[in-house]
């Protein structure tokens, strides 16, 4: 099928993923030989980031997003891949950080030094409730027929609405994943968290799933498969309640069983910027 060819070449959508990954590969090459391989930065955070390009450059521009274009089945598995696999990788690579040590001295101290005028608004932004509560909004208002119909129409709003999705996403999973400060296996607010998280997912794609008639007018005519635009609906939503909810569970498993018996270390990265200012 001709959909399943289309790539999306978009300029901007495939510079900033060349421009992030040298930015990326040059700071952290620059880090390793300046502290030794792995210290400051995990091998496995230096992964995660090849990982979460991987997966964006799957969601934003092989062929799933022309088939997105057209099937509401497609475009949730592109907005699942943006909040529950991309975005948690992305903040465990803690890219900010690698991204630093490729600029010139002078530029990587200064950025280092968060202004102070933006400390408080992020302490705020990033404690459990508020970033939960603002990607719940996100995702529920996104999802009001109104927003989702302009979304379809206009590229620019789309754009605008996956920027949404994934900011939001990196704000929800940054309290469980932030690279650094007190360790993964202490907090307990995961197991919660996630689990409330999941049952929002799951009242939205029950919602979604059972709604007795066609929920988006951008979906009314499918041309790529032999559903018919309520079972591609249904099938949206049963993917956004079932693998999306489990994989909340998952991870929330994942916690509890860190918060019984792991132990670990918090990284000392802060330390190496620390250690070049003096």
């Amino acid at each position: 099928m001709t959909v399943l060819r289309a790539w999306n070449w978009d300029p901007a959508i495939s510079a900033g993923l060349a421009y992030a990954a040298i930015f990326y590969a040059v700071g952290t090459w620059r880090l390793w030989r300046r502290a030794g391989v792995g210290t400051g930065l995990r091998v496995s955070q230096a992964a995660a980031f090849a990982g979460a390009l991987a997966v964006l450059f799957t969601a934003l521009i092989s062929p799933l997003d022309a088939v997105a274009g057209v099937l509401f089945s497609a475009h949730m598995m592109q907005h699942l891949l943006l909040i529950l696999v991309a975005a948690p990788l992305l903040v465990y690579a803690a890219p900010g950080f690698a991204m630093l040590w490729a600029l010139p001295a002078p530029l990587r101290r200064s950025f280092g030094r968060p202004g102070r005028t933006l400390q408080p608004a992020w302490r705020f932004l990033s404690r459990p409730a508020v970033a939960w509560s603002i990607f719940v909004a996100v995702m529920w208002l996104w999802h009001l027929p109104m927003l989702y119909d302009a979304a379809l129409r206009s590229p620019l709003l789309h754009a605008f609405e996956h920027a949404c999705f994934l900011g939001a996403a990196l704000l929800f999973w940054w309290p469980l994943l932030r690279p650094f400060g007190s360790r993964t296996a202490s907090r307990p607010f995961a197991v919660p968290y996630l689990f409330l998280a999941s049952l929002q997912g799951s009242a939205l794609g029950a919602f979604i799933t059972f709604a007795p008639r066609p929920l988006y007018s951008g979906y009314a005519v499918s041309v790529v498969s032999s559903l018919t635009p309520l079972q591609d609906q249904q099938l949206a939503g049963l993917i956004m309640w079932l693998p999306g909810s489990l994989f909340y569970l998952a991870v929330a498993a994942l916690f509890f069983v860190a918060w019984l018996g792991r132990t670990g270390a918090p990284l000392a990265a802060p330390a190496l910027l620390e250690g070049e200012r003096s």
